[in-house]
């Protein structure tokens, strides 16, 4: 119950919730102990129960975003680009102006890909990082 309350209460990234109460736990405790993947889930289902935020999609088609991820809390646009509602190969970009003006600014770009925080029904999370 407490990862749970802490879950719901907190920004603080699952893995490092999972990492803090696992740190405070015995050996035995530790034995019984979910695996990191499916606590990382609940903590998603906990959140986004007390957030209620819409569903995951099941498909990549025929789901529209709503305005509150389409901006950030400041008003600036965040989905900068949607290829389109109806595409069943769809990709989002969000990202930032400010974001932009550095990609602009700046020759190299480290970049990264993960499959393990994407929904199901994407292939891959891919991030572009600037260094200023």
């Amino acid at each position: 119950m407490k990862l749970k309350s802490l879950a719901i209460n907190s920004q603080t990234s699952a893995w490092l919730l999972i990492a803090e109460i696992s740190s405070s736990l015995d050996d035995n405790a530790l034995s019984l102990m979910l695996m990191p993947s499916h606590l990382s889930r609940n903590i998603r289902g906990w959140r986004q129960k007390k957030s209620q935020a819409p569903l995951i999609p099941t498909g990549r088609s025929g789901y529209i975003i709503p305005e509150e991820y389409r901006f950030l809390e400041n008003g600036e646009k965040f989905l900068l680009y949607d290829s389109g509602e109806d595409n069943p190969e769809r990709l989002l970009v969000f990202g930032t102006q400010v974001g932009l003006d550095d990609l602009g600014n700046n020759k190299d770009w480290p970049c990264d890909g993960t499959f393990k925080c994407s929904p199901d029904i994407y292939y891959q999370l891919f991030t572009l990082h600037i260094v200023t």
